[in-house]
């Protein structure tokens, strides 16, 4: 069972992925946010955030995850976001991917843990 601190690491995670600011107010009004929930085979959970907007290049998406790499203007941020939410997800069994979006954009995948399924107790019908 998952214990408040665990289960506020992971929403820290899951709110600092799917809340990635963009440099430009105008570039965020352009896009088209989605939201998708779907079984990632028997023992996990993928929630899926994916926008129209311009994406990733194929430099920034390589390093996404690796300490201090942003692509944000100096003093917009530190580059830690995205390796610290994916570590978090790790630790309890999940996982933070990147990718294209399907007919353009970008895509953040977090995979969760389904929880398990609790035994009905002995002489409970």
């Amino acid at each position: 069972m998952i214990d408040d601190c665990t289960a506020a690491g992971v929403r820290m995670a899951v709110v600092t992925t799917t809340s990635r600011a963009p440099t430009s107010r105008r570039r965020w009004l352009d896009a088209v946010a989605a939201l998708a929930v779907a079984a990632a085979g028997e023992d996990r959970l993928a929630l899926s955030v994916s926008d129209t907007g311009s994406g990733f290049s194929p430099s920034a998406l390589a390093h996404l995850f690796e300490p201090f790499f942003t692509t944000k203007q100096p003093g917009e941020g530190l580059g830690l976001g995205l390796t610290i939410s994916r570590d978090i997800l790790r630790d309890f069994g999940g996982d933070l991917l990147a990718e294209a979006a399907p007919g353009g954009g970008a895509r953040f995948v977090v995979l969760l843990p389904r929880p398990p399924h609790p035994q009905p107790e002995k002489g409970t019908p």
